[in-house]
């Protein structure tokens, strides 16, 4: 598995906090991660104004609650893709991102798992969760995948920050900080 990341937090722990989401809710050892996934590439970026206004133009978004990241790929079949992009609203606070990074990181377990699919059409998006399809006119938040990522989030985020390796990241961060 590979990452490419230009994000507001680290590179390392940017990467530690992909692989250590994706092996929880995979059920694998980090080292099993490529192995299991071959080829796999995850660019991880921030979100500009304009893919913002894109992504949100004619939907219904709450002001109060704006898009904070998103999981993007090419092709027809998000089962034969190894090119995924992550994108992160940026933010001032590293918390934000990171729960964003988590969320979307959950989103790709899913795709990565075959529990979610979603096929590209010429008359658009077909959404498929564990082998059925989703009605298109679901509410964002009633979406299976979801309600899933929402409901695991919290899990996910106590784990990650009492997994040694991102610790060992932050320590590392903090002496040079603090030199």
């Amino acid at each position: 598995m590979r990452f490419n990341i230009d994000i507001g937090i680290s590179r390392p722990l940017t990467q530690a906090i992909i692989r250590s989401v994706l092996t929880q809710y995979v059920g694998c050892r980090t080292d099993d991660l490529d192995e299991r996934f071959p080829g796999v590439t995850v660019h991880v970026e921030e979100m500009t104004p304009d893919f913002i206004r894109d992504l949100t133009e004619g939907r219904e978004v709450d002001p109060e609650d704006p898009p904070r990241g998103a999981i993007l790929f090419e092709g027809e079949d998000s089962r034969e893709v190894r090119d995924w992009t992550i994108v992160v609203f940026p933010d001032d606070h590293a918390t934000t991102i990171t729960l964003a990074l988590i969320h979307e990181v959950i989103h790709l377990g899913q795709y990565l798992t075959g529990r979610l699919r979603t096929l590209r059409t010429a008359g658009g998006e077909v959404t498929i969760w564990d082998g059925k399809q989703v009605p298109s006119d679901v509410p964002y938040y009633d979406l299976p995948e979801e309600v899933e990522a929402y409901d695991r989030l919290t899990e996910m985020a106590i784990s990650v920050a009492a997994d040694p390796r991102i610790l060992q990241i932050l320590e590392a961060g903090l002496r040079v900080a603090a030199a």
